[in-house]
């Protein structure tokens, strides 16, 4: 006779925990009907993930390797003061009131999705994990410069560049990027790959710069997307997504592809 423990299905359960100066989202896998975490079948993702309050330029931070997803760098000199932070489950808020002339309010949210075995089969039956930042921006002043860049860190080897037109995503090996790409998969020699995108229905600049750290000769890549070139007016809210999530290397572009046309076709989050 086969116990409750056997039967039992496992179920995720996951959420961001605030700490006095950052927030890490945790995650676990349990059992129904039992205590006892079930083995867990991640593929290279965003797991255990940590946002430093005090340095959104740095967004969220993950280990093997160390990278830097969707930090927002809002092109003050002087800094930004932590106004508000708060989370609800998988969503972390944080809104920041740079200190320069444009007074720009900035409110960042990092909601984690959870892509399940069932829904992408060429994860090799392992949960993928992946995060949609919220961006958002508005001024006290009459009107203002509303220039915001999304800056991804990253550590990788061969960069495919996917570019979005005629209503499908199409991608390139040649590292060349123009006015229709929206997506990054960045390679990386531990056999992960790493995928930043900025949402296709969003105005945005791109930039690459690739340089190799003279320290342990391995290759650092900095994506940025700049977000909002116009002016924005009091009473006004600008707002864009961007995403990103960490996969196995082989076959990236296959269940990269899906995943994008998942970000694409998402709803719009109305307010934090």
């Amino acid at each position: 006779m086969s116990s409750s423990f056997e039967k039992a299905e496992p179920f995720l359960t996951s959420a961001w925990s605030l700490q006095e100066h950052h927030a890490t989202y945790l995650f676990s896998k349990t059992l129904t009907n039992s205590n006892e975490p079930a083995e867990e079948t991640l593929a290279p993702s965003l797991t255990n993930a940590c946002v430093r309050f005090d340095r959104p330029q740095e967004g969220i931070v993950v280990a093997c390797p160390v990278q830097h997803l969707l930090g927002v760098d809002m092109g003050t000199s002087n800094g930004e003061s932590v106004r508000d932070v708060w989370c609800r489950h998988r969503d972390l808020v944080i809104v920041y009131e740079p200190v320069d002339p444009r007074q720009l309010c900035a409110t960042l949210m990092w909601r984690m999705h959870h892509e399940p075995a069932q829904r992408n089969p060429l994860l090799d039956s392992a949960e993928i994990v992946w995060c949609e930042l919220v961006l958002s921006t508005q001024t006290s002043r009459i009107e203002s410069d509303s220039h915001l860049k999304v800056v991804s860190i990253l550590c990788g080897t061969d960069i495919l560049c996917a570019e979005w037109k005629n209503d499908s995503w199409k991608w390139t090996e040649n590292n060349s990027i123009n006015a229709f790409t929206r997506a990054l998969l960045i390679r990386h020699e531990n056999e992960s790959s790493t995928l930043v995108a900025v949402h296709p229905l969003d105005s945005c600049r791109l930039s690459l710069h690739k340089q190799m750290n003279p320290l342990n000769h391995k290759w650092t890549i900095r994506v940025e997307f700049f977000l909002f070139s116009s002016l924005v007016e009091k009473g006004v809210i600008l707002r864009s997504r961007a995403m990103a999530t960490i996969g196995p290397s082989r076959d990236d572009t296959l269940w990269a592809t899906p995943l994008l046309d998942r970000f694409r076709l998402s709803e719009p989050v109305l307010t934090t």
